[in-house]
């Protein structure tokens, strides 16, 4: 008969399957920098760590003395390569790729089978982008709204509108064209 000490009763070995999840912050010069993390039971890993129990034929990562976490080839797989596609620039704590390519992160969050947790910057980025209400009475800085004045020059409300979407674009370091048919009396 064989008698379980106290310290062998705590070993756990973790089998279900690994959630990604994709952490984003997104940086006031117009960087996405992301790490991607698996999740199970209350436990996290990380790609890098992950990616080394795989190189390594490791069946289980071991997150501490009494914890083994079974390698989900299939979650580090299919991660991998939708990573692999995403041509995302690698940093010493994850990766990094322009604002630009924000929808890109996006599928790729998607594409994992996991899920993204945003840092307050990114999301208010995603929300303004997904829900833009324009500003009819946009000011421009006091110097412009003077010269303006000035000229007898005034801006109609749509006009305004627009200018407050393309400061939006630059502000957020994203790229926009102002055409013809768009109405806004350039």
């Amino acid at each position: 008969n064989a008698v379980l000490v106290d310290r062998a009763s705590q070993i756990r070995i973790i089998t279900t399957p690994l959630e990604p999840v994709v952490h984003v912050k997104k940086d006031p010069q117009g960087w996405l920098d992301f790490n991607i993390t698996y999740h199970a039971n209350g436990l996290d890993i990380s790609h890098f760590e992950l990616q080394k129990a795989q190189e390594s034929g490791d069946q289980f990562y071991q997150v501490d003395p009494l914890t083994w976490v079974e390698v989900d080839k299939k979650a580090y797989n299919q991660t991998a390569r939708q990573l692999a596609e995403l041509d995302a620039i690698p940093t010493e704590t994850g990766y990094r790729m322009p604002v630009t390519e924000y929808a890109s992160l996006e599928e790729f969050i998607s594409a994992s089978g996991g899920r993204g947790e945003l840092d307050q910057a990114y999301q208010e980025f995603i929300d303004q982008l997904t829900g833009f209400e324009p500003d009819v009475n946009f000011k421009l800085p006091q110097p412009v709204e003077d010269f303006l004045a000035q000229q007898k020059l005034i801006l109609r409300p749509y006009q305004r509108a627009g200018i407050q979407w393309v400061n939006w674009l630059r502000t957020n370091h994203l790229h926009g064209v102002l055409a013809d048919d768009m109405g806004l009396g350039k």
